[in-house]
């Protein structure tokens, strides 16, 4: 079950962003403006400005949105890829 938190500065698209990186991650639960000491949900997506949260990897899998929104680009891009192959 994934736990999944998404840091980044405010304003910077994390709420954009966060269906597809909610499919990318296979959670279910969006949980915005989350904050340190609370708790993470199982299949859940958080999103954060807290930088703090670097300490906190044993919560969950920590991205700063950036690398979340890489790693989405490239699983897309593999997918196309493999899809004009098998045609």
């Amino acid at each position: 079950m994934p736990k999944v938190i998404v840091y980044a500065p405010q304003g910077s698209g994390k709420t954009l962003h966060a269906q597809a990186l909610m499919q990318h991650f296979g959670c279910s639960a969006l949980i915005d403006e989350w904050r340190t000491g609370t708790p993470v949900l199982e299949n859940a997506l958080a999103l954060t400005n807290d930088t703090s949260v670097l300490d906190r990897a044993d919560l969950a899998n920590v991205y700063h949105l950036n690398q979340a929104l890489l790693e989405l680009q490239n699983s897309t891009t593999n997918v196309d890829n493999n899809a004009s192959l098998s045609v």
